[in-house]
């Protein structure tokens, strides 16, 4: 009977509203039979609403209140209170910042091995803040990666970006993509219809939906699925409307985890603009699919696509020759489809389930040496 106490960085109600409900996200191989969430808001939805993240563990939600600089110490003396009464057999903080932050401190204070996540580089992160907000930022970073036991990180690219600043124990793990959910027969002719393009983003910074609407504008054999919802698509509209293009242009809101396959297999190219990123799921379920992909260089989305993929320049133009060529050749879209597959398999959602599991097992037993010898290997060392 093992418990885990999870800060997750976003309310679980967010989960819920976008359709993000990844099976057993927080409990590989049902590692946990009582987890326990701390939720930074006033009320959140009760477990049973998004039991899928927890397998089949009793799930209980503990809702602090939001963070603030004002509050943050009451914050830290609730979620030790609690934790304190749990007495779990492990710590999952998300992010560096306040979550990830009182994980840490908790953890530290009370002897809990603590695992916190790292999703996003936080140097390009911090560009979004004020500079104010950016000092306090920094010493949350700075507290966490010094008093979390072990940093998962979702790429090697953003391994490196740590291991460079710390001495900390880094362990990666690629995010879940489950290759059996878009296991379906993909047929690469197009047969005299139009070219079907997709892409899936949050509609917000750092991704780059313009770039790829602009580059479609004089393709007049293709269409394209936006698929996902912020504060950029009323400008995405306006500019659709400029174009000319309402009537190839279809945008889709948040579509759930276990219906999002279908429109990977109606399509024929996927893509993907964006400033930054810690990993790129859409990318990953893309390449799941068979599907032929054309994306800017930013990493860490070519450490996934290897040469599986089209790595263009960042601008309307590229992107457009990329798109064009594939379009004009069956057997290379074929071939770079298939090799997509084929690499995705090997960062399968099972695998990486399986990693998660040993290095959580390997914490609670508190074996120092094989925690370390865990952390010493990169995703390419065993999958790549």
């Amino acid at each position: 009977m093992k418990s885990l106490v999870v800060f997750a960085a976003d309310p679980l109600k967010n989960y819920l509203e976008k359709g993000e409900l990844k099976e057993r996200y927080w409990n590989p191989h049902e590692i946990f039979s009582e987890i326990h969430v701390i939720s930074f808001c006033d009320y959140d939805v009760d477990g049973e609403k998004v039991q899928t993240l927890f397998g089949k563990a009793d799930v209980f939600v503990h809702a602090i209140g939001r963070p603030s600089l004002l509050n943050f110490p009451l914050l830290c003396y609730k979620a030790k209170k609690i934790i304190g009464q749990i007495k779990p057999d492990l710590i999952r903080g998300q992010g560096l910042w306040h979550a990830g932050s009182i994980a840490a401190y908790c953890g530290h204070s009370l002897s809990i091995p603590t695992v916190v996540s790292v999703h996003t580089n936080r140097n390009m992160q911090r560009k979004l803040y004020p500079s104010i907000r950016l000092k306090l930022i920094k010493i949350l970073e700075w507290y966490t990666i010094r008093r979390a036991k072990v940093l998962l990180t979702v790429s090697n690219y953003l391994r490196n970006h740590i291991k460079q600043r710390s001495g900390q124990l880094v362990f990666t793990s690629y995010n879940r993509v489950y290759g059996d959910q878009f296991d379906h027969r993909r047929n690469y002719s197009v047969n005299g219809r139009r070219y079907r393009l997709l892409t899936v983003m949050r509609l917000d910074y750092p991704k780059d939906p313009f770039t790829i609407i602009n580059s479609i504008q004089s393709i007049c054999d293709a269409d394209l699925t936006i698929v996902g919802q912020g504060e950029f698509k009323s400008e995405l509209i306006m500019l659709v409307n400029e174009l000319g293009l309402t009537d190839r242009v279809q945008f889709i809101d948040a579509i759930p985890n276990n219906q999002i396959h279908n429109l990977y297999s109606e399509a024929d190219i996927f893509l993907m603009a964006t400033h930054f990123e810690g990993f790129c799921i859409p990318v990953l379920e893309a390449m799941a699919s068979g599907l032929p992909v054309v994306s800017c260089a930013t990493d860490p989305i070519p450490e996934l696509l290897g040469d599986t993929g089209l790595i263009t320049k960042h601008d309307s133009h590229s992107f457009k020759e990329s798109i064009v060529r594939l379009m004009r050749d069956k057997d290379f879209r074929q071939s770079l489809g298939k090799s997509a597959k084929k690499r995705a398999h090997k960062m399968d959602g099972s695998l990486m389930e399986d990693r998660e599991f040993k290095l959580f097992k390997t914490l609670m037993c508190r074996k120092e040496n094989e925690i370390r010898s865990l952390c010493e290997n990169k995703i390419a060392e065993f999958a790549l």
